[in-house]
């Protein structure tokens, strides 16, 4: 074959593979995807991160759709070396996944930490974060990324007088797919693995708890979600047994879980709303919190980290509302019957009344 064919052979086969990859990611619209090959669309962010804390340091980057508003990946690295703000946020975004992954297998780390700023990252990252962190960045407010970033850290890890540093790189879906070492690839997500007939569909990283706790469950989803705070009027967490219908927060939002939403009509353009869940396992973490699993359909599951003890949580109460309604009917029918019974009484005496006078 000449030289000049075969690379043209190349180059049609090069542009074939990213045109398939950007389709996947623009959720099947081939001209979104033709304008992120040609690179005049940006539909991915890269978000960098650094904070340090008064017990620890941390960076991670992180991989989000920012036309879909749906969290693809995070890779954290915490620890007790201050050596970890080194990192530079302002860097590339591949050379800076480098220095991230170079130090967590060189340096010391605490894994358990990394794993809860996961599942925090994770839950905190919702529809309506993502919408607003597309605001910040269009509007450049930098500043405010950062507040944005730390209420996570402070928030939901319980750490005190963080700084956090975050730089948001606007890149293509084809960049992260060809390129990145740390983000969920095109054959690991749910439609993919959809269309090669693998079963189940675990949509979140299962692993042998999962496994164990869900064996012979039917399982064709399983979600990652939040619980939705009520301390007024809440349960205590501690309470809550198997069983309990609680108020769930779905936070993962690929395709399926969107579905999933929109089969409860929980989410439109102001964002999700929670929906409701029976408790079938949960576990006092050792290291605090709780890890409930929930089914909020048939086959579907939501998995759910709470790094907090002695919270107040909201339960549904509507199924035994729904179960006192028989009862309040047949008060009222027979308050009914007993109004028929005393006219009739009523009418029995007048007309005793008329025919014995």
């Amino acid at each position: 074959m000449p030289d000049n064919l075969e690379t043209a052979t190349d180059s049609l086969s090069d542009y074939t593979r990213k045109l398939e990859i950007a389709t996947f990611y623009a959720n099947g619209d081939e001209e979104r995807a033709k304008q992120i090959v040609a690179g005049t669309l940006k539909d991915f962010y890269a978000i960098k991160g650094r904070f340090s804390s008064t017990t620890s340091f941390g960076a991670f980057i992180a991989f989000a759709n920012s036309q879909y508003l749906s969290l693809n990946s995070m890779y954290p690295v915490i620890s007790g070396s201050f050596s970890l703000k080194d990192l530079k946020t302002f860097n590339n975004w591949m050379n800076y996944e480098k220095d991230v992954m170079d130090f967590l297998k060189n340096n010391e780390h605490d894994d358990v930490l990394g794993r809860q700023f996961k599942n925090a990252f994770h839950s905190s990252v919702t529809l309506q974060f993502m919408s607003e962190l597309k605001r910040l960045v269009n509007d450049r407010k930098d500043m405010d990324i950062n507040r944005l970033f730390q209420q996570i850290v402070q928030a939901r890890m319980g750490l005190q007088s963080v700084n956090m540093i975050v730089d948001v790189e606007e890149i293509t879906s084809v960049d992260m797919e060809l390129h990145s070492m740390t983000s969920t690839k095109m054959s690991e997500q749910p439609a993919a693995r959809e269309k090669t007939g693998l079963e189940p569909d675990i949509a979140v990283e299962a692993d042998e708890d999962d496994r164990e706790v869900l064996k012979g469950k039917d399982v064709r989803l399983l979600l990652r979600g939040g619980l939705i705070l009520s301390p007024l009027s809440g349960r205590e967490i501690g309470l809550l047994v198997v069983g309990d219908r609680l108020k769930i927060n779905i936070t993962d939002r690929h395709e399926k879980a969107v579905h999933v939403l929109q089969a409860f009509n929980a989410i439109d353009n102001e964002g999700a709303r929670p929906i409701t869940g029976r408790i079938v396992h949960m576990k006092h973490r050792a290291d605090g919190g709780y890890t409930i699993y929930a089914i909020v359909a048939k086959g579907i599951y939501v998995r759910i980290e709470e790094l907090e003890d002695g919270i107040k949580v909201a339960i549904d109460t509507s199924y035994m509302e729904t179960r006192a309604e028989p009862e309040g009917m047949s008060r009222a029918t027979m308050g009914v019957i007993g109004g028929l019974s005393a006219a009739i009484i009523a009418l029995i005496i007048l007309i005793i009344y008329f025919f014995t006078r």
